[in-house]
């Protein structure tokens, strides 16, 4: 859209008639980039505030396995099967391990 906004091209007119075709095309299109824009940088507020909070939330669990756990699948974003390699421990144990994290969060 950026490049559409700063895109200048000119026609020539062979009939002499000036052409009022897309005369606020320009102004749309920089209106509409500005109005994606701002959904943007609110989206990314969101997700920032998102992400602090979570941050938080992990920050209280006690139990350091637990807080490790909960930090490579909501902050690495790690699939479950990396999660339970890195920890050294079976895909089983490691969801069980994360329903008791959820556990300590919850309460």
């Amino acid at each position: 859209m950026r490049e559409l906004a700063i895109k200048a091209t000119s026609t020539l007119n062979t009939t002499g008639v000036p052409s009022n075709k897309n005369v606020h095309s320009m102004e749309d299109i920089i209106v509409k980039m500005f109005d994606l824009e701002n959904e943007i940088n609110n989206d990314i507020d969101t997700l920032v505030d998102l992400k602090a909070a979570i941050i938080s939330k992990i920050k209280q669990v006690e139990d350091p396995e637990y807080r490790m756990l909960l930090e490579l699948r909501y902050l690495c974003f790690k699939k479950w099967e990396q999660i339970a390699v890195e920890m050294g421990y079976d895909l089983r144990w490691i969801h069980r391990l994360h329903n008791k994290a959820l556990e300590k969060i919850s309460h």
